[in-house]
């Protein structure tokens, strides 16, 4: 634990070191937007997330080596703890790889398409590809995504159309806070979730955010919180 909390220090360090350059934070929520992270820089998302009897560190590291294309790395969790008839577990999430290039942008509206790769286990990949609409208007902001889930092999439930929307107020400081829908629609359920997420921006590369998520409806989980943060690192291309 005191080497992770050395670690992130660190990264809060090199964050606030330079400010010509700012974060693009694409948690905790569902959307996604249609900005990408700054040109040549590494960012890394990182936070924790707890549900019942669940809690996981998902991680997402960003790089824009070309201006309208980012890649992405991530794993679903650095670790997943679970807890099920009294028994617990912990492991190693998922590893994933994401592509999203931006297609269309002005100053009010950016437009991104997004595929992501995950090796799940049991030899099954996920497959995820979505559109992501930003909408920057006077005093507000909406992010909007839409696309589809698949899995390379078939079972009930493998195939599903996500889709999320949220808005925030421009509050013109270092705080933000969102309001969001989203949910997931399938053959065999089609879970509804409401959420809402703060952030504060202690520099323009470090963004600390927190988020609780609440179910819908009976398929829906009942409760989620996520805590975290974005920081935008070094410049890895010139």
């Amino acid at each position: 634990m005191k080497k992770i909390i050395v670690i992130y220090l660190l990264i809060f360090a090199g964050s606030i070191v330079a400010q010509e350059v700012a974060s693009n934070p694409t948690r905790p929520s569902a959307s996604d937007n249609g900005f990408l992270t700054a040109p040549g820089y590494l960012e890394l998302e990182i936070g924790w997330t707890g549900e019942e009897n669940f809690w996981s560190v998902p991680t997402l590291m960003k790089i824009t080596p070309f201006s309208n294309f980012e890649l992405g790395f991530l794993m679903s969790g650095i670790v997943n703890h679970y807890k099920f008839e009294g028994v617990s577990e912990t492991e190693t999430g998922d590893f994933g790889m994401q592509l999203k290039s931006q297609v269309y942008s002005n100053p009010g509206t950016a437009i991104s398409v997004l595929g992501r790769a995950e090796f799940l286990d049991n030899d099954i990949q996920r497959f995820t590809v979505y559109t992501a609409w930003s909408f920057v208007r006077t005093f507000f902001k909406v992010d909007a995504t839409v696309g589809g889930v698949f899995h390379s092999k078939n079972f009930d439930g493998a195939n599903s159309l996500i889709y999320a929307v949220a808005v925030s107020p421009k509050l013109n400081s270092e705080a933000g806070i969102y309001l969001e829908i989203f949910g997931e629609s399938n053959e065999t359920a089609k879970p509804i979730y409401a959420d809402l997420g703060v952030s504060y921006a202690v520099s323009p590369r470090f963004v600390f955010d927190a988020a609780y998520f609440m179910g819908l409806n009976d398929d829906a989980t009942d409760w989620q919180i996520q805590i975290g943060f974005t920081a935008t690192l070094f410049k890895v291309f010139i």
